[in-house]
């Protein structure tokens, strides 16, 4: 009898004790998790999901990181912060997915001069009247060029493949007094730019401000309408396309802007105009040599600046479809959705028609890091 009583009372003690364990975590909160860990969790998510977890509870809204390093830019195919470009300022690095600010205390800051193309990890830098010079903002390498003349004498320029590679060629554009557009190529170990191209039935193609783009061994320039100029090393007459009006007949073409850029096999365009109110992607079709428009990028994203521009693809939740600017609104990255075709930025519920009243950086650059051509050795930093 008693056995049968004590047991009766260890089995209610144990109830007991399992409902007052299971009412103090009824009563405990995740809102009550020390700050320390709910800082580590907030560090390590993307723009979109940040917002989320600030909207959890008031407590998790007041949690507060600082990112003062960027992450290790260690080249991953796989990895979102390496594929995704980051925007340049000065000697920080901006994350767009992040939408912070990285400090990577061995950068030097970003040598003085105008940075007229990105590409490969690499900036192509002009300072006053003829020194140009290339320069690798991840290793703080340098590679600086022969004296190339008068740097006004050109009005576009670009490089075919990274400046440490035996391959690499620079090719700059400019019209003549007799208004032909001309083509000048300096190819790694030359010491003067030789004249590749006299484009004498140039007639009414006027060149944009869109550096050209080295494409399946041919250099693609795209005038003002939109229309192409394709220059082949191996023949000596270049190849002209029409203008694709049939997109766009009610813009004006001088106000537009253009970003060309290669992607996954494929040549892109994206045409701005009226401050961001009128903006369509288009993809180069090969076989009939016009621009198609394309509505959705279906898991990609672009990012477009006047010295670069490139696609990628991504898994973050809800940063595909969009084309990134290097503007801001309140300090927050402004993007275009194809979506809701409104300009919109992470932290605010805001749409914007355009980016007008939106801040640009000066010298802000979007680079990306060449999973290729990280390692940059000391014979390859000559020209």
């Amino acid at each position: 009898m008693s056995t049968i009583g004590s047991e009766r009372m260890v089995k209610v003690t144990g109830d007991q004790i399992q409902e007052e364990e299971r009412q103090s975590h009824e009563r405990s909160s995740w809102s009550d998790a020390p700050v320390d860990i709910l800082r580590s969790i907030l560090c390590r998510l993307f723009v979109g999901d940040a917002a989320t977890f600030s909207a959890v509870c008031k407590s998790w809204r007041l949690v507060t990181i600082v990112r003062s390093t960027i992450p290790p830019p260690v080249p991953n195919p796989n990895d979102e912060l390496t594929t995704c470009p980051y925007l340049l300022l000065s000697n920080k690095f901006f994350h767009p997915l992040y939408n912070a600010s990285f400090q990577k205390m061995d950068i030097q800051k970003l040598p003085k001069g105008i940075v007229h193309v990105a590409n490969y990890g690499w900036l192509l830098i002009a300072r006053g009247r003829s020194i140009m010079f290339f320069y690798h903002p991840f290793t703080n390498r340098r590679i600086d060029l022969p004296d190339i003349g008068p740097l006004n004498s050109f009005k576009l320029i670009t490089f075919s493949s990274p400046p440490n590679s035996p391959d690499c060629e620079i090719v700059r554009i400019r019209r003549d007094v007799s208004d032909k557009i001309v083509v000048e190529t300096m190819k790694r170990g030359k010491a003067e730019f030789s004249t590749s191209l006299v484009f004498r039935d140039a007639g009414s193609f006027e060149l944009s401000r869109c550096n050209p783009v080295f494409y399946r061994g041919k250099y693609y320039f795209i005038g003002s309408e939109g229309n192409l100029v394709i220059y082949d090393p191996k023949r000596s007459k270049p190849r002209r396309t029409g203008s694709p009006k049939h997109m766009w007949g009610h813009v004006s073409y001088n106000d537009c802007q253009y970003y060309m850029f290669e992607g996954e096999g494929d040549l892109w365009a994206v045409f701005v105009a009226g401050r961001g109110k009128e903006l369509c992607v288009c993809k180069l079709n090969m076989e009939k040599m016009i621009w198609e428009m394309v509505h959705n990028l279906k898991g990609r994203m672009i990012f477009v600046s006047r010295t670069s521009s490139f696609i990628e693809r991504t898994n973050v939740r809800g940063a595909d479809n969009k084309i990134y600017f290097p503007k801001f609104r309140e300090n927050n990255v402004l993007f275009y959705s194809l979506a809701t075709k409104k300009f919109h930025t992470f932290e605010r519920g805001s749409s914007y028609d355009s980016y007008h009243n939106s801040k640009q950086m000066l010298l802000s650059v979007w680079i990306k890091i060449d999973p290729h051509h990280v390692e940059i050795s000391e014979e390859g930093i000559s020209w």
